[in-house]
């Protein structure tokens, strides 16, 4: 039998969508990691990424970043 979603971690999932539509934000309440919530250009490059990141503005915030690989 397969294991539940999130069996076994440490604390148990937890998240917030704020926003509407194109403005959407899940915050994970257990690390406090923001993330848009929905799905940026397909096909761009790293650098362009980081470029889309420095100017965006979503839920009041402008400090956007890409994760790092842990984070992923």
């Amino acid at each position: 039998m397969p294991n539940a979603v999130g069996q076994g971690l440490p604390n148990e999932q937890s998240y917030v969508v704020a926003g509407s539509g194109a403005d959407e934000v899940v915050q994970d309440r257990v690390t406090g990691l923001s993330w848009r919530r929905a799905a940026g250009p397909q096909g761009v490059t790293q650098a362009q990424a980081r470029d889309e990141c420095d100017r965006l503005t979503l839920a009041g915030e402008s400090d956007w970043r890409l994760p790092t690989r842990i984070e992923l």
